[in-house]
């Protein structure tokens, strides 16, 4: 009876004392935390929605975080930034500080992040021991989200080689890859630059024209160019045609891509100095205000593909022609310099998706990204340098679509050129708990730059803008929708069958 009543008194006194819950961070306090921890400096600014809740989308440039004693400075829940960089006499008015949301994108440990922030109201911060900037005169924003580390593809991923991922290889759509190194390096934190203005390239490989020394000869290159073409199937004897445009309103050179054209007049043995094409579809406008409008004398830019005989790959191309004489229909064009090889080291892809993709390394790549200093390094290390680079990626479409799917075809260059950066690094070891005898096996990229303008005079791109955020290039989005509507035909097609059986 005892034991029973001393039972039944502590279950009482149990009911009674009072359980110590663990609170639970909200995602605003811990972004807070997280920004204390990081203590960056500077972030880039885009406001993605007005006061009254409209979206918006306006790049305002880099804002700096205020820091009190060497810390980011963190009070009433709040983080506090100059004036972004980026405002101007004309979307000044934009950003009134009455409730806008800002979303703040930023490296940290070379990864890009993201946060979304509210705007409370302006800020003048004064009494605070050693501030930076000092002026004190910025904005109160306060978070509204948690930081989002941008380092893995949310977006579906598409197998590029058998067991690469999930989903199986659709041939409809692969990719030839090539990387070429740059001299441009990603800061270890804080706000990208959102143009790219300088950069210099250090090729893989010397272009062969530049190797053999000869000088020009239009005769040869229109025999090579011929025998390019007649080593191709078929359906790859073409060239994709390009037009360099100056538009006068942006103040900014592009290319004008026109599509892609049929080779005429390879069964003729005669070789001269000029080639004849068909006439891009959106060059035959009347209209001569039409900057697709071709006239004798226009610069073209033709993207090409030499297939091998013997490993079945493809060598790509590039050569500068001029319009010698212009048809309704076909186009005769003349080259004007040597065609120039792609020089980068090619990569065998693994999968990709809208914002990234995987490849499989090699000695070569990692021998190529990495200065000789890098090759005492240990393996994480290495990892972490690869992190640094800035490369140019070169992807070259491989299409084949019957006539039932021709639908789905994406409208694609020849080439689709983006700066990106290797976020993540695989590696294997032999052991894994001692961590020795490992190499890589693979590396993950994100897309980082866009081509925004074109030079007319190196025939080639040479500027670049950042891809924000929740965006992604256009090529890669155009080619995530075309496989997406082509895995659901097939797979309505296949239910179908079945059901007939």
């Amino acid at each position: 009876m005892q034991d029973e009543a001393y039972g039944a008194s502590t279950v009482l006194t149990n009911l009674f004392i009072k359980k110590t819950t663990r609170k639970r961070e909200s995602p605003e306090q811990r972004a807070l935390d997280r920004l204390k921890s990081f203590n960056v400096g500077s972030a880039n600014a885009t406001l993605i929605e007005s006061p009254t809740g409209e979206p918006q989308d306006l790049d305002l440039g880099r804002v700096l975080f205020f820091k009190s004693g060497g810390d980011v400075l963190v009070e009433d829940r709040s983080i506090f930034v100059t004036m972004p960089d980026g405002l101007t006499t004309e979307n000044n008015g934009r950003l009134k500080a009455e409730g806008e949301i800002l979303r703040l994108w930023f490296l940290y440990d070379r990864i890009p992040r993201v946060l979304d922030c509210q705007v409370l109201g302006r800020a003048h911060l004064t009494d605070y021991p050693d501030l930076n900037p000092a002026s004190g005169t910025g904005y109160q924003i306060r978070p509204i989200t948690e930081i989002i580390k941008q380092d893995k593809r949310n977006s579906l991923r598409f197998s590029h080689r058998p067991g690469g991922g999930a989903l199986p290889v659709y041939p409809q759509i692969l990719f030839d890859c090539f990387v070429t190194l740059t001299n441009l390096e990603f800061p270890s934190e804080g706000a990208l630059s959102a143009r790219i203005e300088e950069m210099k390239i250090k090729p893989y490989r010397r272009p062969k024209e530049k190797r053999s020394g000869t000088l020009f000869s239009g005769e040869s290159l229109v025999g090579r160019f011929k025998d390019a073409m007649k080593g191709n199937l078929a359906n790859d004897r073409t060239v994709h045609v390009s037009k360099p445009h100056f538009e006068e309103k942006l103040n900014k050179s592009v290319l004008l891509e026109l599509g892609y054209s049929d080779v005429l007049g390879l069964s003729s043995q005669e070789v001269g100095r000029t080639l004849h094409i068909k006439k891009p579809i959106p060059s035959r406008t009347k209209d001569r205000r039409d900057p697709n409008y071709l006239v004798v004398g226009d610069t073209l830019v033709l993207h090409y593909g030499a297939r091998s005989t013997f490993s079945g790959d493809s060598d790509y191309y590039q050569v500068v022609t001029e319009v010698a004489r212009d048809g309704l229909e076909n186009i005769t064009i003349r080259p004007v310099a040597h065609e120039t090889e792609e020089a980068g080291l090619r990569l065998p892809l693994i999968d990709f998706s809208v914002n990234g993709f995987r490849f499989g390394t090699s000695k070569e790549f990692v021998d190529y990204a990495l200065p000789e200093t890098a090759r005492r390094m240990r393996l994480e290390e290495k990892a972490e340098a690869l992190k640094e680079r800035v490369f140019l990626f070169n992807f070259y479409p491989r299409t084949r679509f019957g006539r039932e799917i021709d639908g789905y075809r994406p409208e694609l260059p020849k080439q689709i050129p983006v700066l990106g950066q290797i976020v993540r690094s695989e590696i294997v070891w032999e052991d894994e708990e001692e961590r020795t005898s490992g190499k890589f096996h693979t590396h993950g990229v994100q897309l980082m730059y866009d081509p925004a303008e074109y030079s007319s005079e190196k025939f080639a791109y040479d500027r670049w803008e950042i891809i924000r955020p929740f965006r992604e290039n256009r090529y890669f989005k155009d080619v995530h929708k075309s496989l997406n509507g082509l895995i659901a035909y097939l797979e309505a097609q296949a239910k179908e069958a079945a059901g007939e059986e």
